[in-house]
């Protein structure tokens, strides 16, 4: 798709939907305006013999949008506007003019409470401003489009329109924990046009979206298991956010990105507090479902303590809230979560149950890092209940899983504990073979911890003098390409 084929089809319906007909010219401008300002000054909507978006009608929402975007007005009259466009009736709309001007309206009334800080409010705006924007055939087209195929003319002219910038960051937002390999391109990409336009021209508006695009590269980064890459993003997009109006939330979401990565890089020692911190400041701004992800976060590092009925009581608080239900994944693998613990807990029969359940509740659709949480915890469930050979085989399913989706630490990190499962089971040829396949990322990342947990099985291995030599040869070829920084 490029910018000429879609003007030309543009071009010629409207020539086709106008063939024969006479076309209105409108309302000079100045009376259209004039008549704008009068509605908006009285605060009510303007008196129509009929709700149907008559021309002259028309050119005064346009003027209306145009004024509300230059001057300040209260969210009711944002209220009252997006209330009588939605209501018309707008007869034969070709172009869909009446979506692109409740995406504009929808758009100030987002922005609006994003400058007071109103999450809940901004939500439900955004929320009407991304499916007006989705009803267009065009805009979903350029949104579908992968960010190799736009050229920077067709960027610069799609991305400039607010309203479909806001849309771009929502689906790289949901992309990033199903695609994190295609979201962290377009997040880099993304990123550098932003940049681009605040050298140009700078505001605290692109600053909130350049924030906003570099947490997401951020939360790539972390699931593709680069986390120098992700602290560095987070640096980016907290330097962003410092200079909006209302950075708490966003600044909030930050510091639990941080927290989360040193949970995944097993690091849980000191930030139980940090964590509750961090929740209580998502309670704070109304943030609902990351108050949620916040509870999930502190359960897993209880989990980790061994105050396992904590976790528990925790997890559960979650699985009934209201929020929950708007994030499939964070519910599903929450439900894998207590399957686990309550299987531990003597009823394993129940915990395969809620672990079916949670399956069926994520599906395909919640990619690697849902399904492979899944495997994870299903191999768990096994291992704790003596089944080593069904453990190896989940694990094997959430390697595959990982490595299909590029989630490399994840990878790597399954293979040590495969490697450990399988080692209880004899199988120390091929528990050797796991460990030099995980050994290079887990010490790119300076996960030291997992490092020495594959060296010591590595010495229990070479002690009992069953080790195969091709994969210790190829371990020590591993650890030579490591130390020359290969």
């Amino acid at each position: 798709m490029t910018s000429q084929p879609t003007s030309k089809v543009s071009i010629r319906r409207w020539v086709d939907a106008t063939t024969g007909r006479q076309v209105a010219t409108g309302l000079p401008i100045d009376e259209a305006y004039a008549k704008a300002s009068r509605w908006l000054g009285s605060r009510r909507e303007p008196h129509v013999d009929r709700r149907i978006a008559e021309p002259e009608l028309i050119d005064v929402v346009h003027a209306v949008c145009r004024l509300l975007q230059n001057g300040t007005f209260s969210p009711a009259t944002l209220e009252s506007a997006y209330g009588f466009v939605v209501n018309l009736v707008w007869g034969e709309d070709e172009f869909g003019e009446q979506d692109q001007i409740l995406a504009d309206l929808a758009y100030r009334a987002w922005n609006e409470f994003r400058r007071r800080g109103d999450e809940r409010a901004m939500k439900d705006w955004q929320g009407r401003c991304v499916q007006r924007v989705l009803k267009q055939e065009v805009l979903r087209d350029f949104l579908a489009l992968p960010i190799q195929s736009r050229s920077p003319n067709l960027t610069e002219r799609f991305l400039a329109d607010k309203p479909v910038l806001l849309a771009a960051c929502i689906s790289l937002e949901k992309s990033r924990n199903t695609k994190p390999v295609v979201a962290a391109r377009e997040a880099k990409q993304m990123h550098e046009w932003l940049v681009s336009e605040l050298a140009s021209h700078p505001s605290e508006e692109i600053s909130y979206f350049a924030g906003r695009v570099a947490y997401s590269a951020a939360g790539c980064s972390r699931h593709l298991g680069h986390f120098r890459e992700h602290d560095s993003w987070l640096e980016v997009a907290r330097a962003h956010f410092d200079n909006t109006l209302s950075p708490g939330p966003m600044l909030a979401r930050v510091e639990w990105s941080r927290l989360v990565a040193l949970h995944d890089l097993h690091r849980v020692h000191g930030i139980l507090d940090e964590i509750r911190s961090v929740t209580a400041a998502f309670k704070r701004y109304e943030m609902d479902l990351d108050e949620l992800k916040g509870i999930v976060l502190e359960a897993s590092v209880l989990k980790a303590m061994n105050r396992r009925v904590e976790a528990l009581e925790r997890l559960e608080v979650v699985r009934y809230a209201a929020a929950a239900t708007e994030d499939s994944l964070m519910l599903g693998l929450t439900l894998a979560s207590i399957a686990e613990l309550v299987a531990e807990s003597g009823n394993p029969q129940k915990g395969l149950l809620l672990m079916r359940e949670a399956l069926s509740l994520m599906g395909e659709s919640s990619g690697p890092v849902g399904l492979g949480g899944i495997h994870v915890l299903t191999a768990e469930l096994f291992r704790n209940e003596g089944n080593l050979e069904a453990a190896s085989r989940e694990y094997a399913l959430a390697v595959a899983i990982y490595q299909a989706g590029g989630l490399s630490f994840q990878e790597a990190y399954m293979r040590v504990v495969r490697s450990e499962t399988l080692l209880a089971g004899g199988c120390e040829d091929e528990a050797l073979a796991e460990l030099a396949s995980a050994l290079p990322v887990v010490m790119r990342e300076e996960a030291w911890v997992d490092g020495v947990a594959a060296i010591t099985l590595l010495k229990e291995s070479l002690r009992r003098k069953r080790a195969d030599p091709s994969a210790i040869a190829f371990l020590r070829e591993c650890l030579v390409s490591v130390k020359r920084g290969n």
